[in-house]
């Protein structure tokens, strides 16, 4: 695409001017990196911070085959089939912005507001004026009876047969902290991690306790 026609897309009214001049100086090459500061005669040593085994700080390093730029492309640009293999930086935003507005996020399945166009003005325009519908539970931590302790326990996982985790806490009649214990349980669903925290209180404590757990059975 010629350059005055893809300046023309990131000239875009509904767009924040920082995002279109940012989307300049990443076209121009003018991102004050590394690679730029040695462009001008300034020698340092580089070092890429996106990248668990550093390498040396590019652009293209940064922006289109670092391990967080990959993941990126592929979260927001697998949806509008578009491929960073083999290709150049300059090729990939070209493509990117030339994409017809209506299909951008048309296999998106993630969250998304209805009523609108897929496009990024109408998109902009919409979070610009979005106000969240919040929700929460109130939830109130009462004191045991005279002579009894209360242990309250939890379980948490990052899914099924993944990584497992509990905890639990036993607080005397006046509220003060007698015991905490929390450890991870490797291979398990959350209903385990749910169980192991109960059982680890009870074996820590005894039977003489009060047990609260958030888990419904």
């Amino acid at each position: 695409m010629e350059e005055s026609k893809l300046y023309k897309l990131f000239w875009v009214k509904g767009i924040p001017f920082k995002i279109s001049f940012f989307m300049w100086k990443l076209w121009k090459a003018k991102v004050p990196l590394d690679d730029w500061f040695l462009r001008l005669g300034y020698f340092t040593t580089s070092r890429c911070r996106c990248c668990g085994n550093p390498e040396e700080e590019t652009l293209p390093r940064v922006f289109l085959t670092s391990p967080a730029a990959r993941f990126m492309w592929n979260y927001f640009g697998a949806p509008t089939w578009i491929k960073t293999e083999g290709k150049q930086l300059v090729q990939v935003i070209d493509e990117w912005w030339s994409k017809p507005p209506n299909t951008s996020l048309k296999a998106v399945r993630r969250p998304y507001f209805k009523g609108i166009n897929p496009n990024w003005p109408d998109l902009h325009e919409k979070l610009l004026h979005h106000i969240p519908i919040l929700r929460y539970t109130k939830v109130l931590w009462k004191l045991p009876l005279d002579g009894w302790i209360k242990c309250n326990t939890d379980g948490a996982s990052r899914g099924d047969n993944g990584g497992v985790s509990y905890g639990f806490c036993i607080r005397d009649g006046i509220g003060d902290l007698i015991y905490a214990q929390a450890d991870a349980v490797h291979d398990a669903t959350n209903n385990i991690g749910e169980a192991h925290a109960i059982f680890e209180a009870l074996r820590y404590f005894g039977w003489s306790l009060v047990l609260y757990c958030d888990q419904t059975y």
